[in-house]
């Protein structure tokens, strides 16, 4: 199922997702980064795993973080199963196959699991961003379209240009996120859930406003 969303920020649907799920016991985030994104989301666990390669400067309230590349991760972690793993703008770091060759194993460690990344393959490399020229692990090496994130049986959010211009990049982007759960009875309930509380938080004039301006507006600029 492929649902499109317009005007709302990704942790927001991504909030949406965990408050349907409110009895998360351990959620393990994979690729936490510097921990912003997940203080962003504002979901409190009752035990939050982060793990990345380098410290993150901040993580929320009942999250550790764990030291470790995220395929060695998985290594050392099988046989043991976690309510909730996300991966939140990681699986376009890897080349196609060995992204998908990780969703797979997060799937068999998980009961739900959370994907965001940019539709389609949206540049990043030393040329687009020359700070990160000595940090290959900041570039992007594939590209998701919804339909085949649909076809690995998730319930698909197309968050619709969402990503203006970026640098090195002559168009505008979607942005996915995507949940996966060992239950994908639940996806209807879901869908209709995010659906109506999209059309509440765009009923606020401000939000209407930024929502026609980011979305339909600046794209045609």
């Amino acid at each position: 199922m492929i649902v499109n969303v317009y005007g709302v920020q990704s942790e927001k649907v991504v909030r949406w997702f965990l408050q349907s799920h409110p009895n998360i016991g351990v959620w393990v985030d994979l690729g936490c980064g510097n921990g912003e994104y997940l203080e962003a989301i504002n979901f409190k666990p009752r035990v939050g795993v982060g793990v990345d390669v380098a410290r993150p400067k901040n993580l929320p309230p009942n999250f550790r973080f764990e030291k470790n590349e995220i395929n060695r991760w998985l290594d050392i972690n099988q046989g043991r199963f976690f309510d909730l793993i996300s991966m939140f703008d990681v699986v376009e770091h890897f080349p196609k196959e060995e992204a998908l060759k990780l969703i797979d194993r997060a799937k068999h460690l998980a009961e739900n699991l959370i994907i965001s990344t940019p539709s389609g393959f949206l540049r990043q490399d030393a040329k687009t961003h020359p700070e990160e020229k000595d940090n290959p692990w900041q570039w992007h090496k594939c590209g998701f379209e919804p339909e085949e994130f649909e076809e690995l049986g998730f319930l698909v959010f197309v968050l619709k240009n969402y990503h203006y211009k970026p640098p090195g990049n002559d168009k505008t982007f979607d942005k996915l996120v995507c949940f996966w759960s060992t239950n994908p009875s639940s996806y209807s309930s879901l869908a209709r859930s995010v659906r109506i509380k999209t059309l509440i938080y765009i009923l606020w004039p401000l939000h209407f406003y930024r929502m026609i301006r980011n979305v339909f507006v600046r794209p045609l600029s």
